[in-house]
């Protein structure tokens, strides 16, 4: 602990370095939700919302088709609400940091929620097509939008033990200031 207390880390890197990991994870998620690149074969490349052919070109949407079951539903809105919750963050990150109105328990505890939700969203889509990506004759491959859906939640775990580590180093520091006046 007392290292932790000698260690002199300015607050505003520390701010800044979490602002940067919330946003690279918010685009990161961006583009997976929006690309359909999550599997890719030699002819089709597939994401959550369509199905694309490469040797035409053209896509179909998945959304009217009914062979998009509720656990692609569920992939779907569990993307969205994870989209919607990264705005939600960086809306309260910037009270935060300028009105210093919002706790820092709850943006915390939304972006956890984030998390769980890609994670989900991700596991689910595994879960989901884990016979057709083991089918050799298939040659079907996760693509570059289901990694980018992977490393969202990873920036965001290290973006909220940063900013619970800013959180008590603050609180810390202002306890200290209370019980030295």
């Amino acid at each position: 602990m007392e290292l932790i207390r000698k260690m002199a880390i300015p607050a505003n890197s520390v701010r800044i370095t979490v602002l940067f990991l919330i946003i690279v994870a918010y685009i990161l998620c961006i583009i997976a939700t929006t690309t359909n690149y999550w599997m890719e074969s030699p002819f089709t490349n597939v994401g959550i919302w369509k199905m694309c052919t490469k040797k035409s070109g053209s896509c179909q949407d998945l959304i009217p088709d009914t062979n998009l079951n509720d656990t692609g539903r569920t992939i779907q809105a569990l993307m969205i609400i994870s989209c919607l919750g990264y705005g939600l963050v960086l809306v309260l990150f910037v009270l935060r940091h300028f009105k210093d109105i919002i706790n820092a328990k709850i943006i915390a505890g939304v972006l956890i929620f984030i998390v769980v939700c890609e994670v989900m969203a991700m596991s689910l889509f595994i879960n989901e097509n884990t016979d057709m990506i083991a089918n050799e004759k298939y040659s079907i491959k996760y693509g570059y939008s289901f990694g980018m859906g992977w490393t969202a939640p990873i920036f965001t775990g290290i973006a909220v033990s940063l900013f619970l580590f800013w959180f008590k180093r603050e609180q810390n520091a202002s306890n200290r200031e209370r019980t030295s006046t």
